[in-house]
């Protein structure tokens, strides 16, 4: 197990000290939000985007009730757009940023030009929708 991986088709599940390679298919978010397949502690993973808000990645919402998300951007610029009670709050970032999203609100990434981000996800009791348009 001493082999390279990539990030973006082989997520990293950190719990109690342990790192768990988990390889990503088509079925890998169903069983996940599910709950066929538990996922206490965090996920460490990668993700690209293209430059456009029609992009697949972000025509969802997403929560993580129970922990915070913190996406850093390695290429390109991002935004993360909270849903607040008050109104959305847009929080941009770009190569060597981070953002941190706190548990319990509900959010998107945007893509500002082609990007790469690694998140890492307290994602136990995570909840997906698709964004209304």
């Amino acid at each position: 197990m001493d082999k390279s991986f990539a990030l973006t088709s082989t997520y990293v599940h950190l719990d109690g000290g342990a790192a768990e390679r988990m390889a990503v298919d088509e079925t890998f978010w169903a069983r996940v939000i599910s709950g066929a397949r538990p996922l206490p502690g965090w996920l460490l993973a990668s993700f690209e985007f293209s430059a456009t808000d029609s992009d697949t990645a972000t025509q969802h919402s997403e929560v993580h009730p129970h922990g915070d998300e913190i996406h850093i951007c390695v290429d390109g610029a991002m935004s993360a757009v909270l849903e607040r009670s008050e109104g959305d709050e847009q929080i941009d970032f770009g190569v060597g940023e981070a953002c941190l999203v706190p548990a319990g609100v509900w959010h998107r990434l945007v893509a500002r030009k082609p990007s790469r981000i690694v998140s890492l996800t307290f994602g136990e009791g995570s909840r997906h929708r698709t964004r209304e348009t």
